[in-house]
């Protein structure tokens, strides 16, 4: 494969940008969830405590957006030697933020 024909099938494009979008939804969510005490209460009424609700939201949030980035067909037009940068800079990213918020906050 040389440089000019180098793609990811739109299924490994889409759900590798919808990864690195899931771990910032991750610390958001997190962020958000931890200032504002009545979703923190809704979250865990939901499905028995806040962590698993917190899970269950970061699941269906990959699979919906990966299912609508490889619909699309919009991650399939990234390079994909630049993908894992993507995914490893948002896990950076993501990881100072949680960080940042308990150490802080």
């Amino acid at each position: 494969m040389n440089n000019d024909t180098q793609r990811l099938n739109r299924s490994s494009a889409a759900f590798a940008l919808s990864a690195a979008a899931t771990v910032i939804f991750n610390t958001v969510l997190a962020w958000v969830k931890d200032a504002y005490d009545p979703l923190n209460q809704f979250m865990a009424s939901l499905l028995g405590h806040h962590w698993i609700s917190h899970a269950v939201f970061d699941i269906a949030f990959f699979i919906i957006l990966g299912l609508i980035l490889m619909s699309t067909g919009v991650a399939s037009r990234i390079n994909p030697l630049r993908l894992p940068i993507v995914l490893f800079c948002s896990v950076v990213v993501a990881g100072l933020g949680l960080v940042a918020w308990f150490v802080f906050f």
